[in-house]
């Protein structure tokens, strides 16, 4: 008998799907086409983050980067992000922190630690800060890692340009180092002023920006003087200041209050505003220098919040005080500032013959500067001291305000909106007799670069704000010929 193997199945196959793929197939393919939907989803939430970002598994390798890592390796390397060996996808991040030289030693040291402490989960996130050298300018970064979740671990790291920001703090610290200066060496100064004849000219340099959104602005003096002992200039910087805060955040239509009044051995003066008012929890900053955060500290609708810090630090070197108060947002705000009454009986208001000192040729000055409150506070400042003053706002409005005007001397702030002031100190230097214009440049950075930037545009001389006031009418009164 011949053994044979197993009756072979008869029955008939399933017909095979169209193309040749089984059913699963489809459902292996749908999985993949939502895979790399996911992928790229991901891929455009990287891209669009402007910081450089790269993800790194749990070993520090990294596994992919964003393109704007991709596009710094190429600014400064002059290499496609693919050809940039050290900062490549695949290149340990571990090993390229331990060897970065723009931190120093102690830093890169500090940075491999931070984000080796990340993938191994001993802590969510690190940051540094640290200066890069590009070709062009010193620039500063803050880098992030963040530990992922998850069973497979890694992190995201990132690095945020934060120049402007420190760039910021250093214009107040530089402030902050000028009035300390001040303060402790012949202080600021101080003579009789009559709080009743300062404030209206205070409330003079406001006017336009207060009309320009009509806005009710009522201001009410008592008639008996109020002497107090200060230093004018930066007493009306004060006042401009707290008004300018107010009708900034004021809306179109709104209403501004201001009273002084005696209270016992001080005087009192009340800005009050119906405008965006001050949360609660942002109230105790307000005096703060803003920093990025979800919100502003300056009224909590954006600025900086150093016109307000400079006016805490120049209330403070007179003596005085002053407090913000509001009932929360949209409930409008409270500026209240207190000085000390000029000591004995013989103090003296002040007046325009005993405190301005009026050139012996009355000069033609063009103040720019597209921040209402400075050009107007420094325009009434100059015309106590004598001078005939002009105001522009922008670089076509200076240039076209000095065809007419013809000034000796142009006050012009580098940073403007638009034409920057470089471009328009070259534009009047171009202008018929614009060689023996004496152009002041005036910004809040003072390195070497700066300042070569002024003097090959053009500039005179080179201010840095804030600027000490004596040093400027020094300057103003030295005789210069044309051409110098």
């Amino acid at each position: 008998m011949t053994e044979t193997g197993p009756a072979p199945d008869m029955r008939p196959s399933p017909p095979e799907p169209e193309g040749g793929i089984r059913p699963n197939a489809g459902r292996l393919e749908r999985a993949e086409q939502a895979l790399r939907a996911a992928e790229e989803f991901n891929r455009a939430i990287l891209d669009a983050v402007s910081a450089q970002v790269a993800v790194l598994d749990n070993a520090g390798t990294i596994i992919t980067v964003n393109r704007p890592w991709r596009l710094f390796a190429l600014e400064n390397t002059g290499r496609p992000g693919e050809a940039a060996p050290r900062t490549n996808v695949g290149t340990n991040y571990l090993d390229v922190c331990r060897a970065a030289r723009g931190t120093g030693a102690e830093g890169a040291m500090a940075v491999h630690e931070g984000i080796r402490a990340v993938l191994e989960r001993r802590r969510e996130s690190f940051s540094y800060e640290y200066p890069y050298h590009a070709p062009t300018r010193k620039r500063w970064f803050r880098l992030t890692a963040t530990a992922l979740g998850g069973p497979h671990g890694g992190a995201v790291v990132s690095h945020a340009d934060i120049s402007a920001p420190m760039k910021l703090s250093d214009r107040l610290k530089v402030t902050n180092e000028r009035l300390a200066l001040a303060q402790d060496s012949a202080g600021v100064r101080k003579e009789a002023v009559d709080l009743a004849t300062l404030i209206p000219r205070a409330v003079s340099a406001i006017l336009p920006v207060v009309e320009r959104k009509g806005v009710a602005l009522t201001v009410q003096l008592p008639t008996a003087p109020m002497t107090i002992d200060a230093d004018p200039v930066r007493l009306t910087q004060i006042v401009v200041n707290l008004l300018d805060n107010a009708a900034k955040f004021t809306p179109d239509g709104g209403r501004i209050d201001l009273t002084a009044r005696p209270v016992g051995q001080e005087f009192e003066i009340r800005v009050q505003d119906n405008g965006c008012g001050i949360p609660p929890a942002l109230l105790s900053h307000v005096f703060e220098l803003f920093q990025q955060g979800e919100e502003g500290l300056d009224r909590a609708s954006g600025g900086l919040g150093i016109g307000l810090t400079l006016v805490q630090r120049l209330v403070a070197l007179h003596g005085g005080s002053v407090e913000a108060a509001s009932a929360g947002a949209e409930c409008g705000s409270t500026f209240t500032l207190r000085l000390p009454a000029a000591s004995g009986a013989a103090a003296r208001p002040f007046s325009q013959a005993e405190g301005a000192t009026v050139p012996a040729t009355r000069k033609r000055i063009l103040v720019v500067d597209d921040d209402a409150s400075v050009a107007d506070s420094t325009a009434v400042w100059l015309e106590m001291e004598g001078y005939e003053i002009r105001v522009a706002r922008s670089g076509p409005a200076a240039i076209a305000e000095a065809v007419a005007f013809q000034p000796d001397v142009v006050l012009l702030d580098i940073g403007l909106a638009g034409m920057d002031g470089y471009e328009v100190a070259r534009r009047l230097r171009a202008l018929p007799g614009g060689g023996a214009t004496f152009l002041l440049a005036v910004t809040g950075y003072g390195d070497e670069e700066a300042v070569a930037r002024s003097r090959a545009a053009g500039f005179d001389h080179h201010l840095i704000k804030p600027f000490d006031p004596r040093s400027l009418l020094t300057l103003l009164a030295t005789p210069r010929s044309p051409g110098e």
